[in-house]
This record gives structure tokens, C-alpha cells and sequence, in this order.
């Protein structure tokens, strides 16, 4: 994994911006000095993937943060009527469970639309086009680094 140089002064604003925000995401990385180290170069890590202005990382981050924050009480939502056993269910139930979900679904498209309008005041459409992208490269950026780390456990 490559070293993130935290010492960027945009880098170092965003850091503090994060700490400013309320820590409503500490679940998506984990509880403990370990999951705020990986919220930290998450942090890191987009703001110098998507080379965010120090201006721009100052009213991005909190507004990001919200918006991951709803998208992750969505998500949990929505998995949480899958769990388990639905060979129990009836049909009737397996078709409300369903609508449910459809529901969910709609909500998070509208929180989407509704955070993506207050993003690009902030910062180019570019910039949140390329978000998914860079998120991805970061949870295979860790991915990999505990793979690493359990083979040499191993090895």
C-alpha cells in the first residue's frame, strides 16, 4: 500500500475538518484506535485522489459525511429484512419484505439527488463522479494490505 503523506496542508485540513464533523460512521470502519486510523487515510486517501482544494475540503467533508452516514442507516435497513430464514416466510410476507426494500431503494435515490445537489456547490461534478470510483480503490488498497498481512502470518 502506498504511504499517504499526511503532511500536505489540504490533506491535514481535511483531517481536521473530519474530527470537527460529528463521528457518526465509526460502524463503516470499525470501533476503536483501529477504525479511526482506517477513517483517517480514508480521509486522506479521497481528499488526495480527487485533489480537493483545502476550501473545498472544508465544506465537503461534512456534508459527505452526512450523506455516507444516511446511505449507511439505509443500507443496514434494508439487509436487516433479509435476515434470517425466508423459507419460513409466507408469500404475503416475502411480498411486503419486498416493497420494503423498493422503498429503501427509493429513499436512498432521493437522498443521493438531494446531497448530490448540495456536493456540486461545493465542488465539480467531475469530483463526485469519481467518488464511487475512489472509494473502491481504497477498500481494495485494504483488502490487499490484510491479505498481505495474513499471508505473512502465515508464511
Amino acid at each position: 500500500m502506498k504511504i499517504i503523506h499526511l503532511f500536505k496542508p489540504t490533506l491535514l485540513l481535511s483531517l481536521l475538518c473530519l474530527l470537527i464533523t460529528q463521528n457518526t460512521q465509526a460502524q463503516r470502519f470499525g470501533k476503536g484506535e483501529r477504525g479511526e486510523r482506517i477513517k483517517a487515510l480514508w480521509v486522506a486517501f479521497i481528499t488526495q485522489e480527487l485533489e480537493l482544494t483545502a476550501e473545498e475540503s472544508k465544506d465537503f467533508w461534512p456534508i459527505y459525511e452526512e450523506y455516507k452516514t444516511q446511505e449507511h442507516k439505509l443500507t443496514r435497513a434494508k439487509r436487516s429484512l433479509t435476515r434470517g430464514d425466508l423459507n419460513d416466510k409466507t408469500e404475503a410476507e416475502l411480498e411486503e419484505i419486498t416493497l420494503k426494500i423498493f422503498e429503501y431503494d427509493v429513499q436512498l435515490l432521493e437522498s443521493k439527488k438531494i446531497y448530490f445537489n448540495q456536493l456540486k456547490d461545493v465542488v465539480s461534478i467531475r469530483k463526485i463522479l469519481m467518488l464511487p470510483k475512489v472509494e473502491r480503490a481504497f477498500k481494495k488498497q485494504v483488502l490487499a494490505a490484510i491479505k498481505k498481512r495474513k499471508q505473512g502470518e502465515r508464511g
